[in-house]
């Protein structure tokens, strides 16, 4: 009988497996592109689990009609179609061309511009944006990559506007680690470990952001952290 071979495609695969392997030795926008276009035919499996933020995230950000908001790292375009179901005009971007082909095939109505592009090397002018906002990503970048992200953010958000970050919380609790541990074990890549050492909080400080408000999610593993510019 012949050894099974799981689907390079299904997320958590052997095909992701590999890439991880290499991604030390590329260029880590290459191994983020690489890693994310293999996870995007099924990426919304996990979406599922994650889902229940998407409209706190747009009600803490309070945007008026029309507003300009940015979805960085937006994957499958499930937060940026939140923001335009609110009448908001919006931009999201994302490395991987693959899950800007699965937002694009969702947005039947136009109502989101979807890019592929470098949340660490964003082509839009200073300004551009009202609100912007990152979910689940910097725990997937390294920390070179982590802060230019950041950087950016602030570049194109207008003085005074809103920046808001959706990320896991440090572990605390047995629970709360175990949960961590699995989603490791299930696919989350190498640079995820180093997350758990790195302060948000310090960093937003350090660009000059003022936290107005944070909101746990996911009972506590995840949580929603609002600025101003």
């Amino acid at each position: 009988m012949g050894r099974r071979v799981r689907n390079p495609h299904v997320p958590f695969g052997n095909g992701l497996r590999t890439v991880q392997k290499r991604c030390m030795n590329e260029d880590a926008a290459a191994y983020l592109r690489e890693w994310f276009d293999r996870m995007a035919p099924n990426y919304d499996r996990l979406e599922r689990l994650l889902s229940g933020f998407r409209p706190v995230v747009v009600e803490m950000a309070a945007p008026p009609q029309g507003a300009r908001v940015l979805d960085a790292a937006t994957g499958t375009g499930n937060q940026a179609l939140a923001f335009a179901r609110q009448g908001c005009k919006v931009t999201g971007i994302d490395l991987s061309e693959e899950m800007i082909k699965v937002a694009r095939g969702k947005d039947s109505h136009g109502m989101t511009v979807f890019l592929v592009a470098d949340a660490s090397a964003m082509p839009f002018p200073d300004d551009s944006f009202d609100i912007s906002v990152i979910s689940f990503a910097l725990h997937d970048m390294p920390g070179s990559m982590r802060a230019k992200v950041l950087e950016e953010m602030v570049r194109v958000t207008i003085p005074g506007g809103i920046i808001i970050i959706v990320d896991y919380e440090i572990p605390r609790g047995f629970m709360h680690k175990l949960f961590i541990r699995l989603m490791l074990a299930c696919g989350e890549n190498v640079y995820v470990p180093a997350y758990f050492r790195y302060d948000l909080e310090a960093a937003l400080a350090g660009l000059g952001l003022c936290i107005e408000e944070k909101c746990p999610v996911l009972r506590g593993v995840g949580r929603i952290i609002k600025c101003r510019r």
